[in-house]
């Protein structure tokens, strides 16, 4: 099983400083991955890391304030690594190299790439919580199956009781199965609904919306899947 790019990318963490670049380019050949597919996968990783690091504060599902925390434990998101915290020059500096590893061109300052990249909550879309893409892939899928969402559109088509409850416990679920770290806003998930969904959930059924009153035994553990 190939190791997850999060893993990858936060491993050179491991590396000294000189020899990161020679170790992106050999993990790059263990995976037989283009040099272009491969630097793309670990920037979006580096974004995914510097969003969650720089996450202003924010609401959770319950309204509650939580404080942007700044930093992230590594051993969160991989147990091959000690436990140890990176920042924002961690990520910076990780991206540095990719990009050394694999000569990519871009005269935009580092961080400016990654703020530039950075979605707005009121752009937020489905695609936009995942980092790997066939795990997208494979949960829209599902979605499709069970005759929830117009396969070509994505537009939600269960127009059942409870449908949008259903949605909402969908997204926190997918939370819940590890396919993202931390709590959606109560805005994010209205407008992850809307902008992929094309669906109107109001504030309040997202906040009393509870998984565990719906079946989302459909879904499988992120760890389960390629």
């Amino acid at each position: 099983m190939k190791q997850p790019i999060n893993e990858i990318l936060l491993s050179a963490l491991a590396e000294p400083d000189y020899a990161r670049v020679d170790y992106f380019k050999q993990k790059r050949k263990e995976y037989d991955y283009s040099e272009e597919v491969f630097c793309k996968m670990l920037e979006d990783a580096c974004l995914f890391f510097y969003n969650e690091i720089m996450k202003p504060d924010w609401r959770d599902v319950n309204g509650a304030i939580i404080k942007g925390s700044r930093s992230l434990l590594v051993h969160n998101y991989t147990k091959n690594l000690p436990q140890m915290q990176i920042g924002k020059n961690e990520v910076l500096s990780l991206l540095g190299d990719v990009q050394a590893a694999f000569k990519t061109k871009d005269d935009t300052p580092i961080e400016n790439q990654l703020k530039k990249s950075t979605p707005e909550e009121k752009n937020y879309t489905l695609k936009d919580l995942f980092t790997n893409e066939s795990h997208y892939d494979h949960i829209i899928k599902l979605l499709s199956d069970k005759d929830f969402i117009d396969k070509n559109t994505l537009i939600w088509t269960d127009q059942k009781k409870g449908a949008k409850g259903l949605l909402v416990a969908i997204l926190k679920n997918l939370r819940t199965k590890g396919f993202y770290k931390n709590q959606l806003t109560l805005e994010a998930i209205l407008h992850i609904a809307l902008n992929t969904f094309k669906v109107e959930i109001g504030i309040d059924t997202i906040k009393t919306s509870d998984e565990k009153k719906h079946d989302t035994t459909f879904i499988p553990y992120a760890n389960d899947l390629p």
